[in-house]
């Protein structure tokens, strides 16, 4: 008799484990579809997550998975996948949400990386400007590096026939705009002009590498230098403009183009002025002041010619 109370107790204990255990995967199962139901109205309202830009997924970089794609538009419990979700369900709904880390120089060799991480230097001005999600961000990464890769190459002597060199150039040239094209689908109209005056600043940037390297470190900061850079990009492509404008016209004259200088050099050191502190700023004004100078003559000069 003892036994059986025994046993019964021991039933009643392991019925009442079993009951507790159901209960709990009740309640787990209940917040899961909550948790999904939020997230989905979370998705509906966030526009701006719900794909990435057009032109990205034409290109070999892919394409992040959209809420969309993988749930009905309604939010009711008889259109929410099955639970338990699969692994690829759940990314796929917390893509624009969790993002896990793509390094877009990953697996490049050391030549390859080196010139991937001098590209995003050439591009600091831009990447830590715009506002983009993670996948778009990657894959306009992935573009500079593809384009300064591709702007590196070297043509001569790697043919004979000038013909081929002809070709080569002009397959490179083809290339080199279909990347900007993507680049500009990434971007807004602000960040589009950043990045095509950013395209062939190799020179502005390393005078001004020159400059800050007789500075002591962290003199100016990386947002300093990036603000004075798109400042001498932009005025100086004002300038280049209206001087092949007045040349056309062969009005261009050597009062011209002093004045065309005087207003180039006013204008860069009034913006600069904002974006530094008095002491640098007159270091940065003595060192441009020779550099201004030097193109002035020489532009003088080549308009004696």
């Amino acid at each position: 008799m003892m036994r059986q109370h025994g046993k019964t107790i021991v039933w009643l204990a392991m019925t009442g484990l079993l009951l507790a255990g159901l209960i709990f995967l009740w309640v787990q199962n209940q917040q899961l579809k909550n948790t999904l139901a939020t997230l989905v109205v979370a998705q509906q309202s966030m526009n701006h997550h719900s794909t990435v830009r057009d032109g990205v997924a034409s290109t070999p970089l892919g394409q992040q998975a959209s809420l969309k794609d993988v749930l009905p538009s309604q939010t009711s419990n008889a259109c929410l996948p099955q639970l338990p979700l699969t692994p690829s369900t759940l990314k796929a709904i917390c893509a624009d949400h969790y993002s896990e880390p793509d390094d877009p120089l990953a697996g490049l060799s050391g030549t390859e990386r080196s010139l991937a991480e001098s590209a995003m230097k050439k591009y600091a001005a831009l990447i830590s400007n715009v506002s983009l999600d993670p996948s778009e961000m990657t894959a306009l990464k992935r573009l500079l590096f593809q384009r300064e890769s591709l702007g590196s190459a070297v043509l001569h002597g790697y043919f004979d026939d000038p013909e081929d060199v002809e070709q080569a150039f002009l397959e490179q040239e083809h290339k080199l705009m279909l990347i900007d094209e993507q680049v500009d689908r990434l971007l807004d109209l602000d960040d589009h002009h950043a990045y095509h005056l950013l395209k062939e600043s190799d020179f502005q940037q390393y005078k001004l590498r020159q400059f800050t390297s007789t500075l002591p470190e962290g003199t100016i900061s990386p947002q300093q230098e990036q603000r004075v850079l798109l400042s001498k990009l932009e005025l100086s492509k004002a300038f280049d403009d209206s001087l092949a404008q007045i040349r056309r016209a062969e009005r261009l004259t050597s009062t011209e183009l002093k004045r065309l200088m005087s207003q180039y050099k006013a204008e860069f050191y009034r913006q600069s002025s904002a974006h530094l502190g008095t002491e640098e700023y007159n270091k940065l004004r003595a060192y441009e002041d020779a550099e201004f100078d030097a193109l002035e003559k020489s532009l003088l000069r080549q308009l004696d010619q």
